[in-house]
């Protein structure tokens, strides 16, 4: 699906990058980039798209949705999100948003996903000045020079997201309480998915009483541990759902819902579609 409402001011201006073979050679690259001055009425819904969406609040304030939670976006705050998810964003109640934002993927994008992609979370930018630089870089970036701008694409999507690291180690430093085990159980969710694990596993994994474990996960991962369970079964439904011919219970079973009904309460509730709906729409959107 695709929904939109493009209400920006003059000065807004967007651009589209040919993801070639040169492009897709560096760790990451770039299919589109923008710098919107999002008046009340601007919002988009969509999913479906290949493609990692990476946003930047310089002014005012705009409200993402992505994965059945809802988060402000905040003057010098990011958040990076993958696309094949529903989500939708819109101008937030002050009535102006001013954001950079890119679409971009590649190999390198693997090794920040466990810290930035499933958090949900915006970050708050230790340095502001350097974000803003380097998605001014981009701005400005010239296509025809070919490799090299591809090349300097590549470093600039590197460096903004090595900013948000930095800045997410300052605002949760390693020794936080909990963190260890946090990182631990998310880990074992995302291998055992598939298994019908709940709270009693775990306790054991993270080896933490039940509130407490509640608590310090919803706190470091913005959602408690069977919700991050769901989640996790959802996206990977969403990937058989895309690329293999079974049938909408086949692939519930698969990631871990015995119960095809329970498999379809479950994804309408995060992503806002059936199964079979979201199948269809990903065929009508996805070359």
């Amino acid at each position: 699906m695709l929904e939109y409402d493009l209400d920006l001011s003059a000065q807004s201006r967007s651009q589209v990058f040919t993801a070639d073979e040169a492009a897709r050679a560096f760790p990451l690259y770039m299919t589109e980039f923008g710098h919107f001055y999002a008046n009340p009425g601007y919002y988009t819904r969509r999913d479906g798209k290949m493609a990692a969406l990476l946003f930047y609040t310089r002014e005012g304030q705009g409200v993402l949705n992505w994965k059945g939670q809802v988060c402000s976006l905040t003057p010098g705050t990011a958040v990076v999100i993958y696309c094949d998810s529903y989500h939708a964003y819109r101008t937030g109640d002050e009535g102006e948003w001013e954001f950079f934002w890119a679409h971009l993927d590649g190999p390198g994008l693997e090794g920040y996903a466990p810290m930035l992609m499933e958090r949900l979370t915006p970050v708050k930018v230790l340095s502001p000045g350097r974000m803003e630089a380097e998605f001014l870089r981009l701005e400005n970036l010239d296509p025809r020079r070919g490799v090299l701008a591809r090349a300097e694409t590549s470093q600039c999507l590197g460096a903004m997201l090595l900013e948000m690291l930095e800045s997410l180690g300052a605002e949760e430093p390693g020794d936080m309480p909990g963190r260890g085990e946090v990182n631990a159980l998310a880990e074992y969710i995302r291998q055992h998915m598939a298994e019908s694990i709940g709270m009693p596993e775990f306790e054991r994994v993270a080896n933490l009483s039940k509130y407490h474990l509640i608590r310090l996960f919803r706190q470091q991962m913005g959602v408690p541990p069977y919700h991050y369970l769901h989640q996790c079964r959802i996206q990977r439904a969403q990937e058989l759902l895309r690329t293999t011919s079974r049938t909408v219970a086949e692939i519930g079973a698969q990631v871990g819902y015995a119960d095809p009904v329970n498999f379809i309460r479950h994804f309408r509730d995060i992503l806002g579609v059936t199964p079979a709906k979201y199948r269809r729409e990903s065929i009508r959107l996805i070359p």
